[in-house]
């Protein structure tokens, strides 16, 4: 742990679980949510672990995220859960219920993109690659209705409060673009 005051690094705690291309989301309570990423033996995680830096532990949480995730994504939102998304789905990280929630849709089996929260509250997310081809779409999260848009396409999301309960979830799970509840088409 870096000490600014001193400009020296101090050793803390462990993960619970070695990883890599994982991502760590600083909380608004401080902690720090860590998820995905790769581990031992070219496996994926799909587990999730938070920092405590006021006693320098790290501690599993459960239940687990919906898919194994590497080279993605973990925004913080405005109303202090987390949007990750990688791999062929996207979830919602609620730090006071500890819950994972999947998004109704997604923006395609994604990875090594960028996700970045915007002035209004939604997330852009850009690049990467969708399954192995490099991309060069970009999405919209809109937290206050949980769903995925390309830039521009008319979003009818009413109230602009992120909202705590997830819409029911579609038949199809990615690509869904919604204007009037009606698939795109």
């Amino acid at each position: 742990m870096d000490d600014p005051a001193t400009g020296s690094f101090s050793d803390t705690g462990r993960m619970t679980t070695p990883r890599a291309n994982h991502t760590a989301t600083l909380l608004l309570n401080g902690k720090v949510l860590i998820t995905g990423g790769d581990l031992n033996g070219g496996r994926v995680a799909r587990t999730a672990e938070i920092y405590d830096p006021a006693t320098g532990l790290f501690s599993k949480i459960t239940p687990q995220m919906s898919t194994t995730r590497s080279k993605h994504t973990a925004t913080l939102l405005p109303n202090g859960k987390v949007l990750v998304v990688g791999g062929p789905s996207a979830d919602i990280y609620d730090p006071t219920a500890v819950t994972f929630t999947v998004t109704p849709n997604n923006t395609g089996d994604r990875s090594s993109h960028v996700a970045v929260a915007l002035a209004d509250g939604t997330v852009l997310i850009t690049g990467g690659y969708v399954r192995k081809d490099a991309a060069s779409d970009a999405w919209i999260y809109n937290p206050f209705n949980w769903e995925f848009y390309p830039p521009g396409f008319a979003d009818e999301g009413g109230a602009r409060q992120p909202s705590d309960d997830p819409p029911p979830r579609r038949s199809s799970p990615c690509f869904w673009r919604v204007y009037g509840n009606q698939p795109a088409g």
